[in-house]
């Protein structure tokens, strides 16, 4: 994979985690932090921060 494309896949992965975490945030706020959906957003998020770093160590 060539330095473009990683930035390309790292910014997608940025983008996603700041959306998803912003779900999560509302998802707390209107059901309440052990709710199924918010602990649903926060499996999803803390898989896209291990993809995003290890797509980090990948090519660092």
């Amino acid at each position: 994979m060539r330095i473009h494309e990683t930035f390309t896949e790292k910014d997608r992965l940025e983008h996603r985690i700041n959306h998803l975490r912003n779900e999560m945030i509302r998802s707390a706020a209107a059901t309440g932090l052990n709710s199924h959906m918010t602990i649903y957003y926060s499996q999803k998020l803390d898989k896209l921060i291990t993809n995003l770093s290890k797509a980090f160590l990948s090519y660092g």
